[in-house]
């Protein structure tokens, strides 16, 4: 019986044509997350911008789409309702990932994409140190952690898990029991205290983040850190006078926005890596 040589231009019936736009086997080196284009962005920096704020704005959201490369939002609101707006964040962002900054805090270099932790991450706010400040306060008349009390100007989370979505909920709650005298009277004037106060009663898991990604002058000058990081992503202009703010941030970013030498990023980047876990 004559045996016939399967010709090498004819199709297998049961296998489906290799076309340009047939996906490839994938790279089992290369992460999942990188092998496919997304339909949206995996995050979103959000910032709220007040009339008082608005000769921020400008500077604000160019360094926040340079630096982290993630498109922008910005809730505009009156002056009276910015921290409020704060504490509303799941119902005007929706379920995805979030990077919360507020217009007086400026990444000066490229940002490690920490949000892609899906972790709720923050940088911890060594004001507390200071015997005189709210921060201070707080902590002691609401029995706070000072070691995991964060910094609420820069943050990250994940809107799409409920807990996430919750802490907002929740602080809207606190807030609204203080406001009753249903807890004790709360020294800060705005959103932070309550955004602290829900992540604890809610038990989540904190991922602190290097100093050195919400960087405050304040610390330095009035002892609160050792050091100055040789490696500085970001300055926020916290505790400086609103007419001032915007000249701040200029300065600092010229004296901490310089190339970093590559050993020396390197080391931060290491720093960063047994701070948070990313994915």
């Amino acid at each position: 019986m004559k045996q016939t040589q399967p010709n090498p231009k004819m199709r297998n019936p049961y296998q489906p044509p290799q076309t340009a736009d047939t996906p490839k086997t994938p790279d089992p080196r290369l992460h999942q997350s990188r092998l496919s284009a997304m339909s949206e962005p995996e995050a979103v920096c959000v910032t709220i911008c007040t009339p008082a704020y608005a000769h921020l704005r400008d500077e604000a959201v160019a360094a926040f789409r340079k630096h982290f490369g993630l498109p922008v939002l910005v809730i505009e609101c009156a002056d009276s309702e910015g921290y409020e707006t704060k504490m509303k964040l799941d119902l005007l962002v929706g379920p995805r990932k979030m990077v919360f900054c507020d217009l007086d805090f400026r990444p000066v270099r490229s940002f490690p994409p920490v949000w892609q932790s899906g972790n709720w991450c923050a940088v911890r706010d060594h004001g507390h140190k200071h015997p005189k400040s709210f921060a201070s306060y707080d902590i002691e008349a609401h029995g706070l952690d000072a070691l995991s009390y964060f910094n609420s100007g820069f943050f990250c989370c994940d809107l799409s898990k409920p807990q996430h979505a919750a802490v907002f909920a929740t602080s809207r709650v606190i807030w609204r029991d203080v406001q009753q005298g249903k807890r004790p009277p709360v020294g800060d004037f705005g959103d932070q205290f309550y955004l602290n106060a829900a992540v604890r009663e809610l038990g989540i898991p904190l991922s602190l983040l290097p100093v050195s990604m919400n960087w405050l002058r304040g610390y330095a000058e009035h002892g609160m850190f050792p050091y100055v990081p040789r490696v500085i992503y970001a300055i926020h202009a916290a505790g400086v006078p609103l007419a001032g703010k915007l000249q701040h941030l200029r300065v600092m970013e010229e004296a901490h926005g310089y190339a970093a030498a590559e050993l020396c990023d390197s080391v931060a980047r290491e720093h960063l890596a047994l701070s948070v876990e990313l994915a």
